[in-house]
């Protein structure tokens, strides 16, 4: 079964509000030091997780991603 893009609100919500980070230095810093990051998705309800090298462009404020020319998280995304 193919899900729906419509997810209900409490999908999208930060679930511990508490540990929730806004603080967009600290968000800054983590990615300019982070070594890796991983990319998760889902495609016919089976999830994909990649763990990925990126670099962070606080000026254009975007990650870019390595990864293959072909592959699952290419197609998937």
């Amino acid at each position: 079964m193919k899900r729906s893009n419509n997810l209900p609100s409490d999908y999208t919500q930060v679930r511990r509000k508490n540990r929730a980070v806004q603080d967009p230095a600290w968000i800054r810093g983590f990615l300019h030091n982070a070594p890796y990051g991983t990319i998760a998705t889902v495609w016919e309800d089976q999830p994909f997780l990649k763990p990925s090298l990126f670099a962070y462009d606080e000026d254009e404020n975007v990650i870019y991603l390595h990864s293959a020319l072909e592959g699952r998280m290419r197609t998937n995304v």
